[in-house]
């Protein structure tokens, strides 16, 4: 945190040589956060740059798995699928995600439906939803539906937030949907709105140890006007339980 973003850059062009999954994970997340603050032509040009730090790297990995892939590889090929893909806007990952949904690679799977996700449009959404509801194990269930926040749509996202309010969600997973979807782009500003306006309906059907970690979304709320509001919002709502957390939260 104590670099400025032009130096981080420069450290993940001369990482772009490495194949190991811890170096990738890291440069993964802070180019993500990089990408979160930018706009317009700005970020166009930012996603140009990751795509030509993370390409190679990607390149050598292979978009298949091999027979004697490891864990760390496999996992490290999800990495990099995810940050081309969300982060880099490569086309050619979210082409292909598109169809990578079942991959029997499971790290790839789920890295192919983030990207997906990220990039999808109704019918996306809607294939997306009925993997939900017809999925056959917990782990696909919860992964399906989490997956349905990341869509850059506030329509599609207001969907989702009708159905967590009205109880098609189970009280167990709405809060942390709604974590997800406050991290979104284009919606979380809704998302937040909406929030606010069912708050007592949240509190009456959530479990109130919960509350705290849907919260934890309101990070990505970080305009001027996002924290003024969050702050003036839990000043006059604040929570019986996680006060300590939602503090430390703000203050991300």
């Amino acid at each position: 945190g104590r670099w400025d973003a032009a130096d981080f850059i420069d450290v993940a062009r001369a990482c772009a040589g490495d194949d190991d999954l811890n170096v990738w994970q890291a440069v993964s997340a802070g180019l993500s956060n990089i990408a979160h603050i930018l706009d317009g032509d700005a970020l166009a040009a930012f996603q140009s740059d990751v795509r030509s730090i993370a390409r190679p790297a990607f390149d050598r990995v292979g978009i298949e798995p091999g027979a004697n892939d490891d864990d760390r590889t496999r996992e490290r090929r999800a990495t990099l699928v995810r940050l081309l893909g969300v982060t880099g806007a490569d086309d050619a990952i979210i082409e292909a995600s598109a169809s990578m949904f079942d991959h029997a690679d499971a790290s790839l799977g789920a890295a192919a439906l983030t990207v997906a996700t990220h990039h999808g449009d109704e019918s996306m959404y809607q294939r997306v939803h009925a993997s939900w509801q017809t999925a056959d194990t917990p782990q696909a269930e919860v992964r399906n539906l989490r997956a349905l926040a990341n869509f850059p749509s506030t329509t599609l996202i207001d969907w989702l937030v009708d159905e967590i309010l009205e109880g098609s969600v189970r009280t167990q997973d709405g809060p942390y949907v709604l974590r997800n979807a406050l991290h979104n782009r284009e919606a979380g500003e809704r998302v937040w709105q909406r929030i606010k306006d069912n708050w007592d309906v949240i509190n009456e059907r959530f479990p109130s140890n919960s509350l705290s970690r849907m919260l934890e979304g309101i990070t990505a709320l970080d305009t001027n006007d996002g924290v003024a509001d969050v702050a003036a919002f839990l000043a006059e709502h604040p929570l019986p339980q996680g006060a300590k957390q939602v503090e430390q939260l703000q203050e991300r």
